[in-house]
C-alpha cells in the first residue's frame, strides 16, 4: 500500500507480463494479459499473471431485417436520430482503506485513497445480432465484418474505463479528504465526499466516452484513429 512504500517510491498500478497459466475458454486474446497489480515504484517490476476473462459482459440483441439494404437504411435512420444499437455501459468501482484521522487546531481531518477498477460483471457491451431470411455466405461475411468493427469500437470504450481507473489509482490512489468538528463528523463528511467523488468520476468518464464517440461517430469513422476500422455494413 502507498503508506508502506519506501521513501523515494510511490504506489502504482503496473501491467503484468506474459501469462503463466492457461486462459479461460471465453478469452479472445489468450496470448495477452492485461491485469494490473500495485507495486512501490521504482523499480518497475516484471511480473507474470494469467487472464481472468474480458472486462465486460457481451449482450447481443436480435435485429431482423427484410434484407441487407433494409438493415443499412434502418441503421442510418436510427443514427440520424441519435440512436445506436451498439453501446457500452462501463461500471467503475472503488475500494478504500480505513480512513486516516488526524486532529489539529481543534478540527478533525479524515482522509483515504480510493483504488478504482472496472467491474467486469457490471460493464455491459450491447451489440446488434443482425439477420435476415435466406442470408448468403457473402451476407454473413459482411455482417461479421461490421459486427467485428462495432465490437472493436465498443471495446475502445471499455479500455477507456480501464485506463481511467488506472490513472485515478496511480501515485498512491485517488485521495479524498474531509474535515469535521468531531471525529465522527469528519468520518461522516468523508463518506459524503467519497459519494460525491464517485459522481465526479462517472461524469468525467462520460465526457471521455462522448469525445471518443464524437471523434469516431460511434464507430462509423473509426479509421480516424490509428489502426481503426470503420464500423459499416457493406452489402455484397
Amino acid at each position: 500500500m502507498a503508506d508502506k512504500c519506501p521513501e523515494g517510491t510511490t504506489w502504482q498500478l503496473v501491467k503484468c507480463g506474459s501469462p503463466t497459466k492457461a486462459p479461460h475458454k471465453r478469452e479472445k486474446t489468450p496470448g495477452v494479459c492485461s491485469r494490473t497489480k500495485g507495486f512501490c515504484v521504482p523499480p518497475t517490476p516484471d511480473w507474470t499473471c494469467w487472464q481472468h476473462g474480458k472486462d465486460y459482459v457481451l449482450v447481443k440483441n436480435p435485429r431482423h431485417f427484410k434484407d441487407c439494404a433494409d438493415a443499412v437504411a434502418t441503421f442510418n435512420q436510427e443514427a440520424a436520430q441519435g440512436q445506436y444499437e451498439a453501446n457500452t455501459q462501463p461500471f467503475l468501482r472503488y475500494t478504500n482503506p480505513a480512513p486516516k484521522l488526524v486532529k489539529a487546531d481543534g478540527q478533525w481531518t479524515a482522509s483515504t485513497a480510493l483504488r478504482w477498477s472496472v467491474d467486469a460483471s457490471k460493464t455491459i457491451v450491447n451489440l446488434p445480432d443482425i439477420s435476415w431470411d435466406d442470408m448468403s455466405d457473402a451476407d454473413k461475411a459482411a455482417v461479421q465484418r461490421a459486427t467485428d468493427a462495432l465490437l472493436a469500437h465498443e471495446e475502445g470504450h471499455v479500455q477507456m474505463a480501464v485506463d481511467y481507473a488506472a490513472e485515478l489509482s496511480a501515485n498512491g490512489g485517488d485521495k479524498v479528504t474531509a474535515t469535521g468538528a468531531t471525529e465522527q463528523a469528519a468520518r461522516d463528511a468523508l463518506k459524503q465526499r467519497i459519494a460525491a467523488r464517485g459522481q465526479e468520476v462517472v461524469a468525467e468518464l462520460g465526457k471521455r466516452n462522448g469525445a471518443y464517440d464524437d471523434t469516431t461517430q460511434h464507430g462509423q469513422t473509426q479509421s480516424s484513429l490509428p489502426g481503426g476500422v470503420d464500423a459499416r455494413l457493406d452489402c455484397p
